[in-house]
């Protein structure tokens, strides 16, 4: 299973989306808006983020795998800077077709410390799966570098300022290049990158939503959409409780 490479050194991707052509403006309201330039607000949220020395974390969506079959996700977690996590979720898989019983539900834990990744599933024992096939767990599991998404695309559009959880933030849907990104995966040697996790992402067709904060540079929310031949990923990230130096932010 691919590793993410860590947010901060994603930053100086961002001059990819320098030559956006959303100059123009449009009109919400009574007030005429000028789009932005995501680049400069990226790199901003790249360095914020990487700044932080704890986040915590809250997920839902939904994957398809191979066979076809659909699940639900849901989690919330820890991430400790550089690249620290411990993740609690939830899968969720619709009963037999002959049975009128409810879901099934499988409790999956992931850690991610000092470069091994570690998974329970069900309760059972703790198992480093860092050179191994990570199987129940998609690709685009790791949050803290699935930040490096929102630096390596080839297009974006500005949606606006609004509000999110109580602070102005920055909206911006982006298309990531997965040329680019699979240098930066390559770029990290602590990654383990197959053949086929390469030849998986080539073709991925990653786009994301981001909510990016106006005065502190915080990513407050990301939607990840990734497609590829293995699974279709459509999950949901909301950051909270920023920590900078001990003391909380948000």
């Amino acid at each position: 299973m691919v590793r993410r490479v860590v947010i901060g050194i994603v930053a100086a991707s961002t001059l990819l989306i320098w030559k956006s052509d959303f100059l123009h403006t449009f009109t919400t309201g009574n007030q005429t808006y000028v789009p932005i330039n995501a680049g400069p607000v990226l790199s901003d949220a790249a360095t914020a983020m990487s700044q932080l020395k704890t986040v915590n974390l809250k997920f839902e969506g939904t994957a398809v795998g191979q066979s076809g079959a659909s699940y639900t996700i849901t989690g919330t977690g820890t991430l400790t800077y550089p690249h620290d996590e411990d993740l609690q979720m939830q899968f969720s898989f619709p009963p037999p077709a002959a049975t009128s019983d409810g879901p099934i539900i499988i409790p999956i834990n992931e850690r991610i410390k000092a470069g091994h990744v570690y998974i329970q599933i069900n309760g059972g024992k703790w198992q480093d799966v860092t050179s191994t096939s990570r199987g129940d767990i998609p690709a685009g599991m790791d949050p803290i570098s699935n930040l490096g998404f929102a630096s390596a695309f080839r297009s974006s559009d500005d949606l606006g300022d609004m509000g999110f959880a109580g602070t102005a933030v920055h909206h911006f849907t982006l298309s990531v290049d997965d040329g680019k990104y699979l240098e930066l995966l390559k770029a990290d040697k602590s990654n383990v990158l197959s053949a086929s996790d390469e030849a998986m992402l080539h073709t991925a067709g990653i786009t994301c939503n981001v909510w990016i904060g106006v005065s502190d540079h915080y990513v407050y929310q990301m939607e990840v959409h990734m497609s590829t031949s293995q699974v279709r990923w459509d999950v949901t990230y909301t950051y909270s409780n920023f920590v900078k130096g001990g003391a909380t932010t948000a």
